[in-house]
């Protein structure tokens, strides 16, 4: 059997790479699990980023749609307040036909004609009974 350059044997060089490669799937499969490990670690965390970039649009959507909606409530305040002002409203009659309109037509609070029209019928009723 013939030796090679480095005085040993292609067959025992070879059982020797062999064995080693035997014992490489080991080591092999610990770095595998940790590199696994690092992974889930950082799929984990992509999945909260954007789990926390979701929530921030959610509440940015939903401080929009708020203020919007507070906006609104205001404009209608104003637009009554210059109705009531410009027909010279008491604030009795501001708080009755308020009451009037919560009572018969909640769904119209808000509406000026609504107001304007119980406003009038108010001082109609009033007129009335004087």
């Amino acid at each position: 059997m013939g030796t090679s350059t480095w005085g040993f044997s292609p067959r025992l060089r070879d059982e020797q790479i062999r064995k080693d490669f035997d014992k490489a799937p080991e080591t092999t499969t610990s770095a595998m699990a940790l590199a696994d490990h690092y992974a889930e670690q950082e799929k984990r965390r992509i999945v909260e980023a954007e789990a926390r970039e979701q929530e921030r649009y959610r509440e940015a959507a939903e401080y929009v749609a708020q203020k919007k909606i507070e906006e609104k409530r205001r404009l209608q305040e104003r637009v009554l307040s210059i109705m009531f002002d410009s027909n010279a409203a008491t604030p009795k009659e501001i708080t009755r036909v308020t009451q009037m309109i919560q009572a018969t037509c909640p769904n119209d609070y808000g509406k000026v004609e609504t107001h304007w029209m119980k406003l009038m019928e108010l001082r109609s009723l009033i007129g009335e009974e004087k």
